[in-house]
């Protein structure tokens, strides 16, 4: 797990006169120091099927409705995975579709097959078309927090550790926040409330944020135990 200075500079270790754990050092003139910066999302591009052509708006649709099912008033994880599952057998080798089914997994609380589905995916990252780096830090949350919800407090701050290690020369992105959100949380319950405090203080001074900064405000004030909801596998 990578350690930086006041100044956000990474260092080799913590002998050079860092603190341990994950020290990320924000300011209001730079979202993140020392290569991590922050970048809002940009015009969506579209997907490509495996025979080369974008897929139908129908199809991107469906897909789309598995994000409304994080909506109460939709909420609906069985229908979820029927229609990626549909959509998915016309386009197989597509990652957004894929990543979408291993959310519906998670919903349908089927960790263990969005555990091993992840690591699939992770492996596909850089070697198959279309399956980029945007993706590492997703993939690394989904496995994470499914390893949370099987209550496997250990792997999953190795997990999430590995994240930022991972991310490190990429943009910040919500993904990777939300990540680091998760991290402090899993800290917590392993009674390392220093470093989570730590986490929490510096997305609180994040410029940018996506929002994220509001769960770690709670949990200043009280720390994350077994008893808070780990909630939805996507960001907030």
């Amino acid at each position: 797990l990578p350690t930086y200075t006041s100044t956000g500079r990474r260092c080799r270790s913590a002998a050079t006169g860092c603190s341990t754990g994950a020290r990320l050092a924000l300011s209001r003139s730079s979202s993140w120091s020392g290569g991590l910066r922050t970048s809002r999302p940009g015009p969506a591009t579209a997907v490509r099927s495996s025979s080369g052509g974008a897929p139908p708006i129908r199809a991107c649709g469906q897909a789309s409705l598995r994000q409304c099912f994080d909506n109460e008033k939709y909420y609906n994880p069985k229908l979820a995975s029927k229609l990626i599952g549909e959509v998915r057998q016309k386009y197989p080798q597509n990652p957004l579709f894929e990543f979408v089914s291993i959310i519906a997994d998670y919903e349908n609380k089927n960790y263990d097959n969005v555990i091993n589905s992840a690591k699939d995916f992770m492996s596909k990252i850089g070697k198959e078309s279309f399956y980029k780096e945007i993706y590492i830090a997703r993939t690394y949350s989904a496995i994470g927090t499914a390893y949370m919800a099987k209550g496997n407090w250990q792997e999953a701050a190795e997990t999430f550790e590995e994240s930022i290690s991972a991310t490190q020369n990429q943009d910040m992105s919500r993904w990777q926040m939300n990540n680091l959100l998760r991290l402090a949380e899993v800290y917590d319950i392993l009674g390392k409330r220093n470093e989570a405090l730590e986490i929490y203080q510096n997305i609180k001074k994040a410029k940018e944020s996506w929002g994220i900064d509001e769960v770690a405000s709670i949990y200043i004030k009280n720390p994350f135990t077994t008893e808070d909801k780990i909630g939805h596998l996507s960001p907030p």
